[in-house]
């Protein structure tokens, strides 16, 4: 048995910004969404809680490489949040190698986001390159700010992290 599927109802509208769904076959398992962060669902409106995953691709069929957001939408099995980032990437990993497979593509290029700081695991602040607004994905979700200083604040004063941890080592924004 496969570990990862793609598994789109046909009949189904998928929703605004969600390219498909991915379900994790083996324990723990779980329902997960794909979508391209392209500007077409604008960062600001982006609020989720559950455990999320930023990485970069470029599709067979595109000219750019863009970034994309994996979303768990149902951890069935309700495993830890640090056991699903490490499977998130896991599919991160599987998603362009099935892509270029439907596509009969050769090669497909990935790559991660990196990691906003040392100190917070699995923490990525994607800035957008035309206005300015950003993406935080942080331990258990990910929320849309107007600019990256509202992202620091809501760091420190909405998850009552440390300032010396959020501003220790240079900021990595990934742009």
């Amino acid at each position: 048995m496969k570990r990862f599927y793609l598994s789109d109802d046909p009949v189904q509208e998928l929703p605004e910004g969600v390219l498909t769904h991915i379900y994790g076959a083996d324990k723990p398992r779980f329902f997960a969404t794909v979508s391209r962060l392209d500007g077409s669902l604008p960062f600001t409106e982006i609020a989720f809680l559950g455990v999320s995953f930023m990485f970069y691709f470029r599709a067979p069929d595109d000219d750019k490489a863009y970034a994309y957001l994996l979303k768990v939408t149902d951890n069935i099995d309700e495993a830890v949040h640090h056991d699903m980032l490490d499977i998130l990437k896991e599919v991160a990993e599987w998603y362009p190698d099935a892509r270029a497979f439907q596509a009969d593509a050769d090669r497909v290029e990935i790559g991660w986001l990196k990691p906003f700081s040392k100190h917070l695991n699995g923490f990525q602040i994607l800035e957008h390159e035309d206005n300015g607004t950003c993406l935080l994905n942080f331990a258990l979700g990910c929320q849309g700010f107007n600019d990256t200083n509202s992202a620091l604040k809501f760091l420190e004063e909405g998850l009552g992290i440390e300032r010396k941890l959020i501003y220790t080592g240079g900021l990595k924004i990934n742009r």
